[in-house]
């Protein structure tokens, strides 16, 4: 994002604000001994990780079409996993001194799907954007607002469990077959792609306009194509 002038700390507020709202995403992945699948744990302790960092690097360059995104990967947070958990979400925002910021996020897929992680976007930009506001909103609008009930999911055959209990046995030969299933894929050049257009990426505002770029730097790993809406909003992508 493009600005000349920003408060980091009003920035940053609204960070603590939305991961009590969203407070899902502050849990860890788990797997109890005594659970059939994983599970999301949270405990109040318990937060989302987040860097701040400062840079000198060329803003403009970063934002520009014809830098790759090998060269942004610094600019990308881990996630923190050990033996015992995985964090859900991690962000890292980098200041760029005159010139502007940039967020990054990184989440796990196992939890986390592109809807979740741009809606967790959106809902964090609009606390942001509603900062300067006389009376500014304490709650989300009911279009960011996430729905939680799992009830709604049907699972009569118990597929959650069948895909749990065959990834937890997966080895042997059995993995030996799906890596040569893998080269295959890479032989014949299979194409993929990361995001989609309705995700509105360029719709996050936090107060100074929309994104100047928005990237899926995940393609540098898996050959992917990034796919987004246009910026200018004319129905292009």
């Amino acid at each position: 994002m493009n600005t000349q002038i920003y408060q980091p700390l009003l920035f940053l507020i609204p960070f603590f604000q939305i991961s009590n709202t969203l407070f899902l995403l502050v849990g860890n992945i788990t797997w109890p001994q005594d659970s059939s699948h994983p599970i999301i744990n949270y405990v109040p302790s318990d937060s989302i990780p987040l860097i701040v960092a400062e840079s000198n690097e060329n803003f403009n360059l970063l934002c520009s079409n014809f830098c790759e995104v090998e060269k942004k990967q610094h600019l990308i947070p881990s996630l923190e996993i050990s033996n015992e958990k995985a964090s859900i979400i991690s962000l890292q925002v980098t200041f760029f001194p005159n010139h502007g910021f940039c967020i990054g996020i990184t989440t796990h897929h196992a939890a986390v799907d592109g809807k979740s992680s741009t809606l967790f976007m959106k809902a964090w930009s609009y606390f942001c954007s509603n900062l300067e506001k006389n009376t500014p909103s304490l709650s989300l609008p009911q279009h960011l607002t996430p729905f939680f009930d799992r009830s709604i999911i049907r699972d009569p055959v118990g597929i959650n469990e069948i895909y749990s209990k065959g990834w937890l046995n997966f080895g042997g030969e059995t993995n030996n077959r799906s890596l040569k299933v893998w080269e295959i894929i890479s032989a014949t050049k299979g194409e993929t792609i990361k995001g989609s257009p309705r995700f509105e990426v360029y719709s996050f505002d936090f107060g100074w306009g929309k994104p100047k770029k928005v990237d899926v730097t995940s393609i540098d790993k898996t050959g992917a194509f990034s796919l987004s809406e246009n910026r200018n909003n004319d129905g292009g992508v």
